[in-house]
């Protein structure tokens, strides 16, 4: 499970041969959220307002996060 990217107390995680709608994790010491990477929806979890930046950066790295979900999961 490589760590895509850190931020101040929680990072962006992909796992390999991860099934299902093309997602990744958003995970700090309390909370864990799964993000669909097309709409970055919550599937599961929930965001708090201090890992919002994960959000941001995730939306202006769609295209990286969707080439780094083809080739884990493939």
């Amino acid at each position: 499970m490589p760590a895509i990217k850190e931020f101040d107390g929680f990072r962006i995680y992909m796992y390999f041969a991860d099934h299902g709608q093309p997602h990744f994790h958003i995970v700090g010491p309390d909370f864990d959220a799964k993000i669909a990477i097309d709409d970055l929806s919550v599937m599961a979890g929930e965001v708090p307002r201090k890992a919002r930046e994960a959000l941001d950066w995730a939306e202006q790295n769609k295209a990286y996060l969707m080439d780094l979900w083809n080739e884990f999961s493939g």
